[in-house]
């Protein structure tokens, strides 16, 4: 759990070479105000997201997607981080997730 939300981390983590997380969390404020893309799919309407490629080290690069939705009282947030050597991955279970919390 973090203080606004909760951190999702595989099992077996501490073995692992590969960094793969996923943050979820309420956030208050505004949200962020650079260009995202919009994603429309979801129960409950309209997101905006954006993917970031960082160098990683032994495990390849780590991808990151950070997906966020407008709230009344702020804005819901989720981070989902994979360090893959074979290319972009499809942060299928972040968008899952993200389809399951979505209506807090």
């Amino acid at each position: 759990m973090t203080a606004a939300g909760f951190l999702i981390l595989p099992l077996g983590w501490q073995q692992r070479r590969e960094v793969q997380q996923i943050l979820v969390e309420m956030r208050t404020g505004s949200p962020p105000q650079a260009s995202w893309r919009v994603r429309g799919n979801l129960r409950g309407g309209a997101v905006q997201y954006r993917t970031l490629v960082e160098s990683g080290g032994s495990g390849g690069e780590e991808h990151v997607l950070q997906v966020w939705r407008a709230r009344p009282d702020g804005y819901l947030w989720l981070e989902q981080t994979i360090q893959s050597e074979w290319g972009r991955p499809d942060f299928e279970l972040g968008w899952q997730i993200l389809n399951s919390v979505n209506t807090l």
